[in-house]
């Protein structure tokens, strides 16, 4: 029998069960619990993402959806995941939970010499976790894409307010020393009093 057919059934008790299990990977009792109860999504952003986000990964994921369409739906949790304090393993390991859930649920519909659904199930995960590993990869790239930039900013603004460093206007945004762009406009100011003699 086919995976997707076996844990049809089972979407919401693993949906509201994997949701559990993601809030249990934050740290403090008090910060799950808000997670988990706190509605409102304004007060509750993170845990509202993961209420909304989780269980259309899994019927998503139950339904056979292509890769893409996996990924636009873990992007959220992953954003905020990426952000989070978590390291790379920490911030995907709970998609792996989906194997186990898949296992608890199934424990007295499959005997072991049956189990050949589970792991086309678990192939399907694993793909799950390439997905989310791009997507935390991409989140990260972005993130240090942004402090570097920001860092590169902030110096040449140090470097211009010192007056080392100065803006040429007529060669776009290049920035030169201050000294080069001062010889370069006596350069430029004695070659225009050249021609104009």
């Amino acid at each position: 029998m086919d995976w997707k057919v076996l844990l049809g059934d089972y979407r919401e008790k693993m949906a509201e069960r994997w949701v559990d299990l993601v809030v249990r990977t934050y740290p403090a009792k008090r910060s799950q619990s808000f997670f988990l109860n706190e509605k409102d999504p304004f007060s509750n952003p993170v845990g509202h993402t993961l209420r909304t986000a989780l269980p259309d990964v899994l019927n998503a994921l139950i339904d056979g959806a292509e890769d893409s369409v996996l990924e636009t739906m873990l992007d959220p949790v992953i954003r905020v995941r990426a952000v989070q304090e978590f390291t790379v393993r920490e911030a995907i390991t709970f998609v792996f939970y989906l194997k186990d859930l898949a296992r608890e649920v199934l424990k007295n519909s499959i005997t072991e010499k049956d189990n050949a659904p589970l792991y086309a199930f678990d192939k399907r995960v694993d793909d799950l976790a390439l997905v989310a590993f791009s997507l935390y990869m991409g989140c990260r790239e972005q993130i240090w894409s942004f402090k570097s930039r920001h860092v590169v900013e902030r110096s040449i603004n140090l470097l211009e307010k010192a007056d080392i460093l100065c803006e040429v206007e007529n060669l776009g945004v290049d920035i030169l020393p201050q000294r080069i762009f001062r010889r370069m406009q006596k350069d430029a100011a004695a070659k225009k009093s050249a021609i104009t003699q």
